[in-house]
């Protein structure tokens, strides 16, 4: 008890202390058990800025697009300044240096939120191989992020047709859900716009296949909207366009020239009318009439348009070409009844979207051929700049100089001034003396060279709007950094602005992989930070534009018998040098065109064999075929420079390289990939389109497979903006304008007429795809058709040409396609290729309602013209085979030609 009673006590500051240690560690272990989510939470607050981010089509893209970011920005703290902060991942991921993935790029965006503010900013991104999503960030004044979010997004899986529609409202549109395409895992996928989600950029339509426009108010969509659908037609797009009761909403505010018909009213079509055109289905029964009187708009159909269906004098369906795409309009509303409840419906759906998008709704089963990044053109296009970009290394004189200097002073200079002087201690000093000196001199040369050697080069192509849309441009920069660090590029022009997924930079002997590229838009252009840049890399950025720009290229040109004749003009603020008229198969040469300048034209036309459009340039200027866009030493003139980027932008720079597909082949230049068609708008695969002339040579017009041609031109010129015009802005590196080059490439569609006997064939038209039934249907590369059993059929649509008489027909079936060789054929034939000679062919005999088979390609010419040309002048082919053991029948796009005498 008394040892009990007398234990020494804790002080209460020693209780204090072991009550504090021991909440200490209770606290930290509890910190274990407690999420990091909410931790972070109560660090953070509940007040400050915030953000809710969407991307994508409802979520959807296709690959290889520019996609847009909505962002939905709100304060409710203190006034904010900082920058919004997109990250993607730019490149081919299993390309990437050593195996890395490729680096992040950043699409940045200065923002100010007053407290209590909310805004709404839509930012677009490019993405691609597949990417499931992208990060936005919310940075502060000093770049921590504060506020970060992942927005999903779902590429489009092969065969998925992605259809916008600009509606006011989203009912009627069952027939267009429950349409069967060809291919039977082909899906159609809807997506509603309107004022607020319709992009304002041509570039992000992309994503679209088609897009349908049906009662809305078209008012509603502001300037840059409607510009950039006018732009995204011109570049290739397809627009259905349906009138009706409510014709007037929807067509007010189109840009004029865009409908393929003038409407003046409304009225009504009886039941009993026929809604759907002749195609390769057959049109019997009861569903393809109108059950009920259809309220339609009634329209007059311009010139150059193609009547598709007639009731009476009233037009139902006309279509027309818009540049590169294509404008289709129905002067009924199949959304509103009767047609909506209709039976018919699907297939009338059907029937439009094969004749508005063709060859994107058939399964491309060769989709992954070629898409190695050694085949893709923007690879090449990376090695041309590299190769034509000046070298700025020491002149070997300067060297030698130095070299020779400092060999005499240590040497001669040296002995003679010790003897002079009689002072054997000042040959040290001397010797020691010199290699300062010239250790000076060589750091504050390479001082210099670091600062000067920063170069630049750049290639873009202008591709000039047709019927008033603006001017497509794209621009490809090549950037070589001789020193590793943080560069600042302004590349002036639009706000579309990425590095190319196929950069050399990631890939070379110096890359460390752990490049990021920051791209900051602004009025005057985009910023561009290249961050931690290794040493001696090349850094390749791509930038696009829609732009309006004063003049353009008008002509009156006329084939006359064997003569090309009229005039040029040049409407452009800027020259013009080595200018050509290209034809399919033929380029003429027009030398220099100034600005403000008429060329009167008279020159005979001759056919330039099977080559392409590159190589006859390359041989009638002299530069040759056998150029290897990799050597500088072939790139020494401005017309060898020209030669070689054509030959690029063709997609001809493998051939260059002795690879075909893959594989050596022998001969310079090798033939060009079908696998894809370069820079240039695409065109089909095929036997070179050509017109014989009567007793004279053979030439061509119209489409053709020629990838320098404009898509639904007649002609098209070439030329390259003079060096000295201020119409195009340098870039810059760090503020300061680096050594370099700029080519800018000019693509302009022109006119043509026709005179005297002419034998048009091969190429005055091109088949477009309006039905397919059967197995195995394929697309695998563009203008190449293939199916196992079934049938395709292909309508020709013959312009109106006053007074001429025509005289008979004759279609080409391109159908020795050897080339392709690896195609991926599902479900028929245990892989077996059959060629286009075993297919059948049938034409569409007006008079009797019923196809008549003709002989078997390559070459289909009816004795009667007249059975099998509609009154609106369109001839219909279908191409069938029914022996499943030829496996997958290959063939290229059917070509027309007209034998006609014109005035």
């Amino acid at each position: 008890m008394s040892n009990r009673n007398h234990q020494p006590r804790l002080s209460i500051h020693a209780r204090l202390f072991i009550a504090s240690v021991c909440g200490a560690v209770l606290l930290f272990s509890v910190s274990f058990l407690v999420p990091a989510s909410a931790l972070a939470y109560s660090v953070r607050g509940s007040s400050g800025p915030g953000l809710r981010v969407d991307a994508g089509f409802s979520t959807r893209y296709k690959n290889g697009n520019w996609v847009p970011v909505h962002i939905a920005l709100s304060n409710d703290g203190p006034d904010f300044s900082g920058t919004v902060s997109i990250n993607t991942t730019n490149g081919f991921p299993q390309f990437g240096p050593r195996g890395a993935s490729s680096p992040p790029s950043s699409y940045q965006q200065s923002i100010t939120l007053a407290s209590g503010a909310q805004k709404q900013i839509t930012a677009y991104v490019p993405v691609y191989f597949g990417e499931h999503g992208v990060t936005v960030h919310l940075l502060d004044s000093s770049g921590h992020a504060i506020v970060s979010q992942n927005a999903l997004l779902q590429p489009l899986i092969s065969g998925a047709t992605l259809i916008g529609v600009l509606a006011n409202q989203n009912t009627g549109f069952g027939g267009l859900n429950s349409v069967q395409l060809p291919s039977p895992g082909n899906t159609v996928i809807l997506e509603p716009l309107n004022a607020s989600s319709m992009p304002a950029v041509a570039a992000v339509l992309r994503n679209f296949d088609l897009i349908i426009l049906d009662n809305f108010t078209t008012s509603s969509l502001s300037r840059e909207q409607i510009s950039a659908l006018q732009s995204w037609i011109d570049q290739g797009g397809a627009l259905i366009v349906a009138g009706g009761p409510e014709w007037q909403q929807t067509v007010s505010k189109l840009p004029a020239g865009l409908l393929p018909v003038t409407i003046s009213g409304t009225g009504m079509l009886p039941a009993g009318t026929a809604l759907l055109p002749v195609n390769g289905s057959a049109r019997a029964g009861g569903n393809t009439r109108a059950p009920a009187a259809v309220a339609v708009s009634l329209a007059q159909a311009l010139p150059g348009s193609q009547t598709v269906l007639l009731a009476g004098t009233t037009p139902l369906i006309v279509q027309r070409h818009y540049g590169q795409g294509t404008v289709c309009y129905l002067a009924f509303d199949p959304t509103l009844d009767p047609i909506a409840g209709w039976p018919g419906a699907a297939t009338l759906w059907r029937a439009l979207l094969l004749r508005s998008a063709g060859d994107p709704l058939i399964e491309n089963n060769l989709a992954s051929a070629g898409n190695a990044p050694g085949q893709s053109p923007l690879s090449n296009i990376e090695t041309v700049i590299q190769a034509l970009l000046p070298n700025t290394s020491p002149s070997p004189s300067l060297l030698l100089v130095l070299l020779l200097s400092y060999l005499i002073i240590l040497g001669p200079v040296r002995l003679f001034v010790v003897r002079i002087v009689k002072r054997r201690d000042w040959s040290w000093r001397i010797a020691l003396s010199a290699i300062v000196v010239f250790s000076l001199l060589s750091y504050g040369l390479a001082l210099y060279q670091k600062g000067t050697s920063a170069l630049s080069g750049s290639i873009s192509v202008m591709q000039l709007g047709q019927n008033g849309a603006p001017v497509h441009m794209k621009t490809y920069v090549g950037v070589f950094v001789p020193s590793q660090g943080d560069f600042q590029i302004h590349m002036p022009g639009g706000p579309l602005v990425q590095p190319s997924p196929y950069d050399l930079s990631q890939s070379g002997p110096g890359s460390t992989g752990a490049q990021n590229t920051v791209v900051m838009p602004g009025s005057d252009g985009s910023d561009v930070g290249l961050q931690n840049v290794s040493i001696w890399t090349q850094n390749t950025l791509i930038s696009e534009q829609d732009l309006q720009t004063q003049g353009g290229i008008t002509s009156h040109l006329t084939l006359n018998t064997t003569q090309l004749q009229g005039t040029v003009t040049n409407t452009l603020s800027y020259g013009l040098s080595d200018v050509y008229v290209l034809l399919p198969g033929v380029s003429i040469s027009l030398g220099h065109l100034a600005a403000g300048q008429t060329l009167q034209i008279d020159q005979p036309v001759q056919d330039g064999g099977a080559t392409t459009l590159a190589d006859q340039i390359a041989t009638s200027s002299g530069v040759g075929v056998s150029y290897n866009p990799g050597n500088d030493n072939s790139l020494k003139t401005p017309l060898q420079r020209h030669v070689a980027i054509l030959s690029t932008l063709s997609g001809e720079a493998n051939a260059q390289y002795g690879q075909y597909n893959g594989s050596s082949c022998s001969g310079s230049p090798c033939p060009r990939s079908p696998m894809y068609n370069g820079i240039f708008s695409v065109g089909s695969v095929g036997v070179g389109s050509v017109i014989s002339l009567n007793g004279g040579p053979t030439i061509g017009t119209g489409n053709s497979s020629d990838p320098m041609l404009l898509a639904s031109a007649p002609a098209t010129l070439i030329g390259w903006a003079d060096q000295a015009s201020s119409a195009f802005n340098n870039v810059t590196v760090n503020g300061g304008t680096p050594t370099g080059f700029q080519e800018v490439l000019v693509q302009a569609p022109i006119t043509l007429a026709y005179s005297g006997a002419l034998n048009l064939r091969a190429g005055f038209s091109s088949g477009q795809l309006i039905d397919a039934q059967g197995t195995n249907l394929q697309v695998p590369a563009p203008g190449l058709y293939g199916l196992s059993t079934g049938s395709m059929t292909f309508e020709f649509g013959i312009p109106t040409m006053p007074n001429a008489q025509m005289n008979g027909i004759t279609i080409e079936v391109p159908s020795d396609i050897t080339q392709v060789t690896n195609a991926s054929n599902k479900g028929g034939g245990g892989g077996t290729l059959s060629d286009g000679n075993h297919l059948q062919a049938a034409l569409y005999n007006w008079q009797t309602g019923s196809w008549d088979t003709m002989s078997q390609p390559p070459t289909i010419s009816p004795a009667n013209l007249r059975p099998y040309v509609s009154p609106e002048g369109r001839i219909l082919l279908q191409l069938g085979n029914q022996d499943p053991t030829l496996g997958t029948v290959l063939f290229g796009k059917p070509l027309l030609g007209l034998q006609l005498t014109a005035p």
